[in-house]
């Protein structure tokens, strides 16, 4: 009976040291260990970025990606790629992504040199990961998706037409360097902040969004030309908004001090306390502001005058005036006469503070702005001597 026992307990002990030893040497139960490696090339200009002979030690990364010298900075992929993090060191690197590409750790950080990126595939920014101050350029078919709460950098997006830029899965709010192209940026509800980078660019495209969006900061030029559909705000607090599509189904906007908006296109209800420009900067031509204008006390509203046209707003709704006009004169002989710069449903008895001019005719001029009940006039007149 006792030997019995000690048979029993030694198959015991060896059956706990099999399922020891299996645990320890089965792959899948051992967790995975994110791979650290520096890009080498393979001398010539271009690189797999899946071929471990371009890596320093021999292991595509799924850690860290290190791109310092090498011969080759042109890098494309051969399959479908999750990293952690690349770090540039230098110089300039290219890559083409044909395939999805996820970025799961810190994203992209530049110290040196730069990165662009020809995204003809899928371009993930997942969890806290950001792009970094790259240039991503996104053709027709490719999507460029933030999730979790991945940031935006102070990256340049270039978004071409049947591409994607989509933000409307984060969890939280976007802030990037640039968006251009004629493609679709698609914001959701969240707040997409641009402009950060200081770059002028044009969106030909949609941004799209229920609630969605848009504060344009920074100090270049911001021109939308497209259609866009989101239905949330519109900050412009830095540089300059050119409308010349429509953003008329935004509501509300607002342009704080030190910022211009401007443009040909079609806007929604507006309160400017910085400049408006209505038009192109060409005499004659015009905003179109579907709603309520609001021009407040210390903004200014910039108007382009020639011997036979001045730029204006055209109001669907009723305006409130106060500020400061600041007319424009082009070349030209002038005669008496008035301009309507501005028309709208009423004023409620506004009208704007004061008038400056610039490149006024010559042999005395004199401009002034008035009202009547639903538009805002300037009356040009030439006297000499004294009044």
């Amino acid at each position: 009976m006792r030997s019995i026992d000690r048979r029993n307990r030694d198959l015991a002990r060896w059956m706990r040291a099999l399922l020891v030893g299996t645990a320890i040497s089965d792959p899948a139960i051992v967790p995975a260990v994110a791979a650290d490696a520096t890009w080498v090339g393979n001398g010539t200009p271009t690189g797999d970025f899946n071929t471990i002979g371009n890596w320093s030690p021999n292991t595509v990364p799924t850690g860290i990606a290190t791109f310092g010298a090498s011969p080759t900075t042109a890098v494309s992929f051969s399959i479908d790629s999750t990293v952690g993090e690349w770090k540039f060191i230098g110089p300039g690197y290219t890559f083409t992504n044909d395939h999805t590409l996820v970025f799961s750790g810190a994203g992209i950080t530049i110290t040196a040199g730069s990165a662009a990126i020809t995204n003809n595939g899928n371009l993930t920014f997942a969890n806290s990961s950001t792009p970094g101050s790259a240039t991503i350029t996104t053709l027709s078919g490719a999507h460029v998706v933030f999730q979790n709460f991945s940031i935006g950098g102070n990256a340049s997006f270039i978004t071409q037409a049947g591409g994607t830029f989509d933000i409307s899965g984060l969890g939280a709010n976007l802030v990037t360097g640039s968006i251009a192209g004629a493609g679709t940026y698609s914001i959701g509800s969240q707040l997409l902040t641009v402009g950060g980078n200081g770059t002028s660019t044009t969106v030909s495209g949609v941004i799209s969004g229920a609630n969605g969006r848009l504060a344009k900061v920074g100090t270049g030029t911001l021109t939308l030309s497209g259609v866009n559909t989101y239905t949330g705000l519109t900050d412009v607090i830095g540089g300059t908004l050119i409308v010349d599509g429509s953003i008329a189904s935004s509501t509300p906007i607002s342009v704080k001090p030190g910022a211009t908006l401007g443009g040909v296109g079609a806007v929604g209800n507006t309160q400017v306390l910085g400049t408006f420009a209505p038009g192109s900067g060409v005499p004659g031509s015009s905003t179109s502001v579907a709603g309520t204008l609001i021009v407040s006390s210390g903004a200014t509203y910039v108007i382009q005058v020639s011997p036979g046209a001045a730029s204006s707003a055209n109001i669907t709704g009723t305006a409130t005036l106060a500020g400061t006009v600041n007319a424009q004169f082009v070349a030209g002989s002038y005669v008496a006469r008035n301009y309507t710069i501005l028309t709208s449903t009423g004023l409620g008895g506004t009208t704007f503070d004061t008038l400056t001019t610039a490149g006024c005719p010559s042999a005395s001029p004199r401009a002034s702005a008035i009202r009547a009940t639903t538009m805002c006039c300037l009356t040009w007149t030439r006297y000499s001597g004294s009044e």
